[in-house]
């Protein structure tokens, strides 16, 4: 899984604008076909192209892309299983909204029908199905807004046993 920070959008926006006027838009899935001929210019369409699900997070009124998720679907018996290949945000997005597009998006991704065995990958294979929903999009988001944190700001996160390590080196260090 890829996830790129990019500025998207060479406009000033606030959260309540983004929370008011943009929503979850897919643009290729099985039941939408995307258009290649008509679609030629999009920056993204390569990528559209290469896969199953293409969800974007847009501005319908000004038709402005926010953010794009592209998604892998494989069916294994009565399971599908929806694999994360790549997401593009707007460098300039809040974490919190990021945080709500991702789970409108993951939402969207499965239409609200959490009733068969589904999984979700990302880093890790995750449950996508009742009562484990929540729980899944809450670490899926914890791994992407990493990921996008490390794009934007060319800084990776620590892991938890690095600042546990810094956490003991201070401790043990601080003159008490």
């Amino acid at each position: 899984m890829e996830i790129i920070a990019k500025q998207l959008i060479f406009h000033v926006y606030n959260e309540d604008y983004l929370n008011k006027n943009c929503s979850p838009n897919t643009i290729k899935d099985e039941n939408l076909e995307w258009n290649e001929n008509e679609h030629k210019t999009n920056p993204f369409a390569s990528e559209i192209n290469d896969n199953d699900i293409v969800i974007s997070i847009r501005d319908l009124e000004k038709q402005e892309d926010y953010g794009l998720f592209f998604f892998k679907k494989q069916k294994v018996g009565d399971v599908f299983l929806f694999t994360i290949t790549k997401g593009i945000i707007d460098s300039n997005l809040p974490e919190s909204y990021i945080r709500t597009i991702l789970q409108n998006c993951l939402t969207t991704l499965v239409n609200g029908n959490y009733l068969r065995n589904d999984r979700l990958i990302a880093n890790n294979n995750y449950p996508f199905y009742e009562p484990h929903v929540s729980d899944t999009i809450g670490k899926v988001s914890n791994v992407i807004l990493s990921l996008f944190r490390t794009s934007r700001d060319g800084i990776v996160d620590l892991s938890t046993e690095q600042t546990e390590r810094i956490k003991k080196s201070y401790n043990k260090n601080t003159p008490k």
